[in-house]
């Protein structure tokens, strides 16, 4: 694994992530960061950091806590700069919203994608149906018409 220093801290080089980046990528559709973090470790022999765990001692039971928030930083970062996240942004699920609603309308069945990964669409009808309790029907429609551009397909 090549490393480069900075801040007196090595990390590694992007090449490293990116030979891995569709094996990460997958992993974390379903998986939370520290578990494909694990497993990447494990099944793949891919440690994001050579920088030593920090140690720490519990004050109330007396245990050693490991934190391993540099190497999950390293993934947090390349994931996003991957465009890889779990959430749907505030700005994009009006217009997911507003797309399902309409196919929904006209009796079509619904597959959304926003920047290339599959939106569950349970948490775009939870979306809906808060707004819709919050704003009333006119304060839905009117949240949910088109502003900006948003990276989606049906």
């Amino acid at each position: 694994m090549s490393l480069h220093g900075g801040r007196g801290r090595p990390s590694v080089v992007d090449d490293d992530f990116e030979k891995h980046r569709d094996t990460i990528a997958t992993l974390y559709e379903k998986r939370p960061l520290r578990e494909v973090r694990q497993l990447m470790e494990d099944r793949y022999g891919f440690r994001a950091s050579s920088v030593a765990c920090l140690n720490a001692r519990c004050n109330l039971t007396g245990t050693i806590l490991t934190s391993h928030l540099s190497r999950d930083k390293q993934y947090k970062s390349r994931l996003a700069r991957w465009e890889k996240s779990k959430n749907i942004g505030r700005k994009d699920m009006p217009h997911l919203a507003r797309i399902k609603t309409r196919r929904d309308a006209v009796g079509k069945r619904t597959r959304l994608r926003l920047r290339g990964a599959v939106v569950d669409l349970a948490k775009v009808e939870r979306w809906i149906k808060r707004e819709r309790a919050k704003q009333g029907e006119a304060g839905f429609a009117a949240s949910t018409k088109a502003t900006g551009k948003c990276v989606l397909s049906c």
